[in-house]
């Protein structure tokens, strides 16, 4: 697996440690913010990969919406993420351009499902 550097919850910047080093996550906590940073990329946005995020522009924000269609890209976003192997949307709530919700993954590394909230 990658590292994965700490993002503030508040902010999405980076956490600098006493030492002056950037923080990393591991194990849960890694799985947990994986999961959110896949759902929040936008369709197109990295430049690596533009295949990856969700269509927030394309099909998602300032159109009617199916809850079955958010709820799949949820779960496909999740599902990205590496050692994820199942993702099971819990909660979801779209306001205005916010989408917000729960999905809980399972991961080939630990037999303890993983609540996630985005």
């Amino acid at each position: 697996m990658t590292t994965t550097f700490m993002l503030d919850p508040d902010t999405w910047d980076l956490v600098v440690g006493p030492d002056g080093n950037y923080v990393t996550l591991t194990g849960a906590a890694q799985i947990q913010q994986d999961v959110c940073s896949a759902i929040r990329t936008f369709q197109g946005e990295c430049w690596y990969d533009n295949t990856q995020g969700m269509p927030y522009f394309e099909s998602i924000f300032g159109q009617p919406v199916a809850s079955s269609f958010l709820k799949k890209q949820v779960q496909n976003a999740a599902l990205t993420v590496p050692t994820v192997t199942g993702a099971t949307l819990t909660n979801l709530t779209i306001s205005g351009r916010k989408l917000t919700g729960t999905v809980v993954v399972t991961t080939s590394t630990s037999t303890t499902p993983i609540e996630v909230n985005f």
